[in-house]
């Protein structure tokens, strides 16, 4: 049930960076997984897919980087780190679509306390 939850949270966050930039589709997801976040790579992958099916993220490729501190504030949770948009759907290469960077490393845990906006660092 947690990784539901939190999925259905980052889910969430990319339908709205996507919206608020005017993006059609996004096409790179990086995420960071706790150490407690109770997700194997193959796990959140297959969580993903699922969850992303029919919506702009479904295709998108993923970057995971795994925690391994359960120490670490935030071992419980998914991280959004970064995404890559793309204004054309029919694009299927990072190098075939206009693609930007968009959100960094201080967007909030996507976990479900996580219903505010990605902060922009460049703000």
């Amino acid at each position: 049930m947690h990784e539901s939850s939190l999925m259905k949270g980052l889910i969430r966050k990319l339908e709205q960076i996507a919206v608020d930039e005017g993006a059609q589709h996004i096409a790179v997801v990086r995420v960071r997984l706790g150490a407690l976040s109770h997700f194997s790579e193959a796990h959140f992958i297959d969580h993903f897919v699922e969850a992303a099916r029919g919506g702009c993220a479904e295709g998108a490729r993923l970057e995971i980087e795994l925690g391994s501190d359960p120490r670490e504030p935030g071992a419980q949770e998914v991280w959004l780190k970064s995404v890559d948009l793309a204004w054309d759907p029919a694009c299927d290469s990072e190098f075939a679509c206009d693609s930007a960077s968009a959100r960094d490393a201080e967007v909030a845990s996507v976990g479900e306390s996580a219903s505010g906006s990605a902060s922009d660092p460049d703000a």
